[in-house]
Parts: structure tokens; C-alpha cells; sequence
């Protein structure tokens, strides 16, 4: 059991990292949270993005 959890922690660093690069956004750091707490690190990194991306945009075009 403990194994198939080393999978998947792998794999979501992996896949976040890989996000984040191909949004420019830090990659170790996305990589490392997506290691150390795993698929939860997936909403924190999407509100993470949308965040940033409101900044670029400026205050008048968000949502």
C-alpha cells in the first residue's frame, strides 16, 4: 500500500512539474509540493496560476 502512494506522489511531481514549466511558473517548487503532498497539490497550484495570471492581466480585466 505504502508503495502504490510512492507511485502516485511520484507521478503528481512529475505532472506538476511538468505544468508548471510549460506555464512558467518555478518549477522546483511545484515539483517538490507536488512530492511532498501529492494530487492535494494540484488545486493549491491552479488557484496558484489563476492568481498569477491576474496579476499579468492587471486589476481591471479579473474576474
Amino acid at each position: 500500500m505504502l508503495w502504490m502512494w510512492f507511485v502516485v506522489v511520484v507521478v503528481s511531481a512529475v505532472f506538476i512539474g511538468q505544468q508548471a514549466f510549460q506555464q512558467g511558473m518555478p518549477v522546483k517548487r511545484w515539483g517538490f509540493a507536488g512530492a511532498l503532498i501529492g494530487p492535494f497539490a494540484w488545486p493549491l497550484y491552479q488557484s496558484h496560476l489563476r492568481l498569477s495570471r491576474a496579476k499579468v492581466r492587471g486589476k481591471s480585466l479579473t474576474l
